[in-house]
């Protein structure tokens, strides 16, 4: 009878203490994703600053090719090196990690971090026509409100079985606004929750919080239902 009224307590200290560990660690690892990303923004300041005011390329040449924002790499089978990157002078060459970004390797340097890279960095989600429009980045002019022009944010790609993938989460160095996710959307909210796919609505939900870094240098903490396509919209001049 000891025995078991041991057990019993241990067991009530468990279910008591243990979700509260683990809301603490996740807290933590916020915390830390939280100073990752508000240097991102000083760094795009300075490189700005130092191109005439125009706003950085997300990559040169393919998508996949050989120097992107965050790191650069001999080939497609090669390794991202962060010392490459577009942004590596402005960011000590090298972009800490948030620790609760889990993914496969694929497009990005495995910090968890995503550049708006059709807005921001190009034109290609102002005209939406297929095209990259890399020679046409973002002007401090056409942003009519800093504070509303998402810079960086979580990421990941989730290739959805709808779009005959494997329903793995995929490193992706780059964001993009709400109309082009068709139910995977491109910025995580993977802090304090978890991915859910909704198989039957062809979507992929979570309850939990994406970090989103602003032009303006503020970063926030939203909701998937709280990001909108109005946070990637700049005053295009024809």
């Amino acid at each position: 009878m000891e025995l078991l009224t041991v057990m019993g307590i241990l067991a009530i200290l468990y279910a008591t203490f243990v979700p509260a560990i683990i809301a603490a660690r996740g807290s933590a690892n916020q915390y830390h994703a939280l100073q990752t990303i508000r240097q991102l923004g000083p760094a795009l300041n300075m490189y700005v600053s130092d191109h005439d005011e125009r706003y950085m390329i997300p990559f040169h040449g393919q998508m996949d090719g050989t120097v992107a924002w965050f790191g650069s790499r001999l080939s497609t089978d090669s390794k991202w090196l962060p010392e490459g990157g577009i942004l590596a002078p402005y960011t000590g060459d090298k972009i800490a990690k948030d620790p609760t970004h889990q993914a496969r390797a694929w497009m990005g340097d495995g910090s968890g971090f995503g550049y708006n890279w059709g807005t921001l960095g190009s034109a290609a989600h102002v005209y939406n026509d297929g095209t990259s429009h890399l020679d046409e980045p973002a002007s401090s002019s056409e942003l009519s409100d800093p504070s509303q022009m998402v810079a960086f944010a979580t990421s990941a790609y989730y290739f959805a079985s709808w779009f005959g993938g494997d329903g793995q989460a995929y490193d992706y160095g780059y964001i993009d606004p709400p109309f082009i996710w068709h139910g995977a959307p491109t910025i995580d909210c993977r802090h304090q929750g978890k991915r859910r796919v909704n198989i039957e609505a062809q979507s992929l939900e979570s309850e939990g919080l994406a970090l989103l870094q602003f032009a303006d240098g503020s970063v926030r903490s939203l909701r998937l239902g709280e990001i909108r396509n109005q946070f990637f919209v700049r005053q295009h001049r024809d």
